[in-house]
């Protein structure tokens, strides 16, 4: 096993606790028995164990037949923590040479020969080097807009994002629609763009873990995909393989993500902010969030951007009402990840940093080394708010779209696709409102597979997307609306939209295809309407739910996990005071029975 630090040593190190010792004086390199003790739980493995296994797996040298034995019963016995670490180190060491090397930062030029990956004489990691990894849901955009506004406050972000699949949408699917965009650089174009431009947004190519990519292929047709220490150290050997200095995990919960409870949230994110820690990721920390409605207004790739852009360009972000819950999330993780970097710990070092690039927000950030992680939090939250509405992250999101081979030509219309002499986006199909009321509840889930059934997502890994289908969200959580307001427009191909039906015979083969998502021969307003709940505004009780804002909007933001804290429950009061601003705004429109005629 590799060694960054003693933390590391120290928690991967820690000695099984299983009551059958007599295996461990001699280890077992040998694929039946791996099985058996797993199957059985007679003990631990040890981390040589699950070393030879994983090479030996990756190498070719042990079956996908047995491998799929073990990992069906690492899901009736499932893996400790220090198992769970093991494992995703031994992913990570899949990557030929190891974690990427960040050292060159360091310094004032590029040095080609130390540029690609770690070895054991090369300079320390830089510090103030953060990433930020969600477990996904519908309409999260965050990354887009994340990576540039802290970016642009001096700490770089190195991103290995993902595509979408199922419900869910990936921030590389929204970031191929705008022309030209580029995501399969390599290693060191990926560096060099961190080092020039602050961030750079990337998938993972196929040396990135390729004992990860081996596994998941077989997990995911063995139905072993829903196993916590599976998902810890699939999730997490990517992103240790990147080698950020730090990490901060947005675990989704709620109906538009894969965990259903917050419970199943919080143990996914211990699992994953432990392995962090025992890899040398310190600190990786994790919110936990909800997802009980689309984040934001927009769903599908190219809507999603232009909501992204729009946010960057900055202006009144309190008017931007179908958002606000995207800008609270955005900049609240921005305020976790700059805290994290230590950058903004000193006085000096904060203050060199804005007087060269904020001048003007400084005042906001003086009192950001405050003894209480409390405190700090909020200063950098209401930094990063400040920042994002004074406009400064767009010309660094600007800046790596070039560099990622974004078309130049489009950078002054922001690469609007209804720009051009021919618009490419496709005409709205509008839904109403077929009652007066609140909306009280949305099946996300249901809207990510209509997104799907549109064309903006995929059912499959290799499925090509639609940039321009998608759904543009009218009507948030908590609005009242009138009979024949529009609740949400939908966007789609002409041939698809044209079909009022779907079934069997579907003279679209896509949409025919489709149609097992749950459209049951309904019209596409017909299902989109069946995700929304509509409660009559007299016999609802929302306001009087104390739990969150007027309303009854909740926040996304709800828990906190960290290594040492474990789960803390963030209760809206608790929260940054400019995020609490942005629910008790949104909460007086809401509230006030305006909604949105469209």
């Amino acid at each position: 096993m590799s060694g960054r630090n003693n933390n590391k040593d120290n928690l991967l190190q820690s000695a099984p606790q299983q009551e059958d010792h007599h295996h461990h004086d001699q280890h077992v390199f040998d694929p039946v028995q791996m099985i058996h003790i797993r199957r059985h739980g007679t003990r631990e493995h040890t981390n040589e164990e699950i070393q030879w296994f994983i090479e030996e797996f990756t190498a070719g040298n042990i079956p996908d037949y047995q491998m799929a034995a073990w990992l069906m019963a690492v899901c009736f016995h499932p893996l400790s923590e220090r198992e769970t670490a093991a494992l995703t180190d031994c992913m990570v060491q899949s990557t030929p040479g190891g974690p990427l090397n960040w050292s060159f930062l360091n310094k004032n030029n590029n040095n080609d020969d130390n540029s690609m990956n770690s070895d054991a004489q090369t300079p320390p990691q830089p510090t103030h080097l953060v990433d930020k990894h969600s477990t996904g849901g519908v309409g999260d955009k965050v990354s887009i807009i994340l990576a540039p506004l802290v970016a642009c406050l001096g700490v770089q972000v190195p991103m290995i994002a993902g595509r979408g699949l199922g419900h869910t949408g990936g921030t590389i699917d929204k970031l191929e629609s705008i022309p030209g965009f580029r995501t399969n650089l390599g290693i060191a174009e990926f560096q060099q763009i961190v080092q020039t431009v602050g961030c750079c947004i990337n998938a993972a190519g196929p040396c990135l873990c390729p004992a990860d990519q081996k596994l998941y292929a077989l997990r995911d047709v063995t139905s072993t995909v829903q196993s916590v220490p599976l998902q810890t150290a699939s999730i997490m050997c990517k992103k240790i393989a990147e080698h950020p200095s730090s990490l901060l995990l947005d675990v989704k919960y709620g109906s538009g993500a894969f965990q259903a409870t917050v419970q199943d949230a919080a143990e996914l994110a211990h699992s994953m902010v432990y392995t962090g820690h025992a890899n040398g990721m310190n600190p990786t920390t994790a919110f936990l969030t909800r997802m009980d409605q689309p984040l934001g207004y927009a769903i599908g790739n190219w809507y999603e951007i232009q909501e992204c852009l729009e946010i960057l360009k900055g202006g009144d972000l309190l008017a931007m009402e179908q958002s606000y819950d995207l800008i609270a999330l955005v900049c609240m993780q921005a305020g976790q990840m700059l805290l994290q970097s230590g950058l903004y710990n000193n006085d000096d070092d904060k203050n060199n940093h804005q007087s060269s690039s904020n001048d003007d927000q400084e005042s906001n950030s003086k009192s950001a080394n405050n003894s209480t992680i409390s405190n700090s939090l909020h200063d950098l939250t209401q930094l990063a708010y400040d920042t994002l509405q004074q406009g400064k992250a767009l010309p660094t999101f600007c800046q790596m779209a070039l560099a990622q081979g974004a078309d130049p030509q489009g950078v002054d219309t922001l690469w609007d696709p209804a720009a051009g002499a021919a618009p490419l986006l496709y005409p709205p199909i509008p839904v109403l409102a077929p009652v007066s009321g609140r909306v009280t509840a949305m099946n996300t889930r249901q809207l990510g597979l209509l997104a799907v059934e549109l064309g903006a997502g995929r059912r499959m890994a290799h499925e090509p997307v639609d940039p321009y289908a998608g759904i543009w969200l009218r009507q948030k959580l908590g609005t009242v609306v009138q009979a024949g307001h529009v609740l949400m427009e939908l966007y789609a191909p002409p041939d698809q939209a044209k079909l009022d039906r779907y079934d069997s015979a579907g003279s679209s083969s896509r949409s025919s295809s489709r149609s097992r998502h749950g459209g049951g021969g309904k019209s596409l307003p017909e299902q989109a309407l069946a995700c929304i709940t509509i409660t009559p505004v007299d016999d609802d009780d929302d306001d009087d739910d104390t739990s969150g804002f007027a309303g009854g909007l909740q926040p996304v933001v709800t828990h906190s996990v960290t290594l040492d804290g474990g789960v803390q429950e963030m209760a809206p009061n608790e929260l940054p005071a400019v995020v609490q601003h942005l629910y008790q705004a949104a909460s007086a429109r809401y509230g006030g029975g305006g909604g949105r005629n469209v």
